[in-house]
């Protein structure tokens, strides 16, 4: 976990500066690898993103959907449902997640996405 201090500076610079704590903010920082259609959508093969600690898989997702917008959000998400589509495959530091998006996400993790993948 980061920890990230956001101040601001009350004065005058040229006589004393005092400097107040305004927020604390501590945040994970995630990589995401995109393969194959979700590489297509969002221009890049991998990504860091900064996201609140307490995040889960569901909000990354989330996150994901609005900062590359709507293709990706319909690649991403049943449109009727909202939930993730159970065809693309979703691993966190190489572990599937199968159903539960509310899995906690840790410092420094990746999140991959997968297409559906096809055997013969």
């Amino acid at each position: 976990m980061y920890r990230r201090l956001i101040t601001i500076a009350i004065g005058n610079f040229a006589a004393n500066v005092s400097i107040s704590v305004i927020e604390v903010e501590d945040f994970l920082r995630v990589r995401v690898k995109f393969f194959a259609s979700a590489r297509d959508i969002v221009g890049t093969r991998e990504e860091v993103l900064d996201i609140q600690d307490s995040a889960r898989v569901i909000d990354l997702l989330t996150l994901l959907a609005k900062k590359h917008g709507e293709k990706l959000k319909e690649y991403l998400f049943d449109t009727k449902t909202g939930n993730p589509r159970s065809y693309l495959q979703f691993l966190v530091n190489d572990r599937p997640i199968t159903g539960d998006f509310s899995t906690p996400l840790m410092n420094d993790c990746v999140l991959m996405i997968f297409p559906p993948a096809g055997g013969g």
